[in-house]
Protein backbone atom coordinates (compact mmCIF):
# COMPACT_ATOMS: atom_id res chain seq x y z
CA UNK A 1 0.00 0.00 0.00
CA UNK A 2 1.28 3.58 -0.50
CA UNK A 3 2.39 5.69 1.89
CA UNK A 4 2.29 9.33 2.30
CA UNK A 5 5.43 11.03 4.01
CA UNK A 6 4.53 13.58 6.33
CA UNK A 7 5.54 16.48 4.62
CA UNK A 8 2.43 14.94 1.54
CA UNK A 9 0.15 14.45 4.38
CA UNK A 10 0.79 18.34 6.10
CA UNK A 11 0.40 19.95 2.66
CA UNK A 12 -2.61 17.58 1.54
CA UNK A 13 -4.17 18.81 4.89
CA UNK A 14 -3.14 22.59 3.81
CA UNK A 15 -4.55 22.23 0.73
CA UNK A 16 -7.78 20.89 2.55
CA UNK A 17 -7.82 23.55 5.25
CA UNK A 18 -7.89 26.14 2.03
CA UNK A 19 -10.85 24.29 0.30
CA UNK A 20 -13.24 23.17 2.96
CA UNK A 21 -14.70 26.26 3.40
CA UNK A 22 -17.63 27.55 1.65
CA UNK A 23 -15.68 29.85 -0.35
CA UNK A 24 -12.83 27.47 -1.09
CA UNK A 25 -15.68 25.02 -2.89
CA UNK A 26 -16.46 27.74 -4.96
CA UNK A 27 -12.80 28.58 -5.80
CA UNK A 28 -12.31 24.61 -6.35
CA UNK A 29 -15.03 24.42 -8.38
CA UNK A 30 -14.31 27.10 -10.44
CA UNK A 31 -10.20 26.01 -11.09
CA UNK A 32 -11.69 22.32 -11.85
CA UNK A 33 -14.14 24.25 -14.50
CA UNK A 34 -11.42 26.24 -15.85
CA UNK A 35 -9.35 23.35 -16.14
CA UNK A 36 -12.10 21.75 -18.64
CA UNK A 37 -12.42 18.92 -15.30
CA UNK A 38 -16.46 18.98 -16.30
CA UNK A 39 -15.85 18.52 -19.71
CA UNK A 40 -16.91 15.18 -21.98
CA UNK A 41 -15.06 17.19 -24.83
CA UNK A 42 -11.35 15.79 -26.10
CA UNK A 43 -8.43 17.73 -27.41
CA UNK A 44 -4.64 17.54 -27.01
CA UNK A 45 -5.12 21.31 -25.09
CA UNK A 46 -7.67 19.89 -22.42
CA UNK A 47 -5.51 16.70 -21.80
CA UNK A 48 -3.20 19.08 -20.15
CA UNK A 49 -5.82 20.81 -18.48
CA UNK A 50 -6.90 17.69 -17.10
CA UNK A 51 -3.68 16.45 -16.12
CA UNK A 52 -3.31 19.84 -13.43
CA UNK A 53 -6.59 19.07 -12.16
CA UNK A 54 -5.62 15.60 -11.46
CA UNK A 55 -2.16 17.27 -9.87
CA UNK A 56 -4.61 19.53 -7.88
CA UNK A 57 -7.05 16.94 -6.53
CA UNK A 58 -3.77 14.87 -5.83
CA UNK A 59 -2.36 17.75 -3.41
CA UNK A 60 -5.73 17.74 -1.76
CA UNK A 61 -4.95 13.85 -0.75
CA UNK A 62 -8.02 12.76 -3.30
CA UNK A 63 -7.17 11.57 -6.35
CA UNK A 64 -4.74 9.01 -5.66
CA UNK A 65 -4.62 4.98 -6.59
CA UNK A 66 -5.57 4.19 -2.94
CA UNK A 67 -8.65 5.59 -3.22
CA UNK A 68 -10.00 4.41 -6.45
CA UNK A 69 -12.99 2.40 -4.12
CA UNK A 70 -13.90 5.82 -2.18
CA UNK A 71 -13.89 7.86 -5.26
CA UNK A 72 -16.66 5.61 -7.22
CA UNK A 73 -18.41 4.81 -3.85
CA UNK A 74 -19.10 8.97 -3.82
CA UNK A 75 -19.58 9.12 -7.25
CA UNK A 76 -22.24 6.85 -7.50
CA UNK A 77 -24.21 8.97 -4.66
CA UNK A 78 -24.73 11.59 -6.69
CA UNK A 79 -28.01 11.81 -7.98
CA UNK A 80 -28.87 11.79 -11.37
CA UNK A 81 -29.76 14.40 -13.53
CA UNK A 82 -30.32 15.15 -17.35
CA UNK A 83 -30.93 18.34 -19.12
CA UNK A 84 -33.73 18.16 -21.77
CA UNK A 85 -33.31 19.82 -24.28
CA UNK A 86 -36.29 22.80 -25.27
Amino acid sequence: MFKQDNSQLKLANLYRKVFNTREGKIVLTDMLNDLQWFSMEDSPEKEVLNNYAKLLLNKLGVWRPENIWDIVENLLKIPIKINKKE
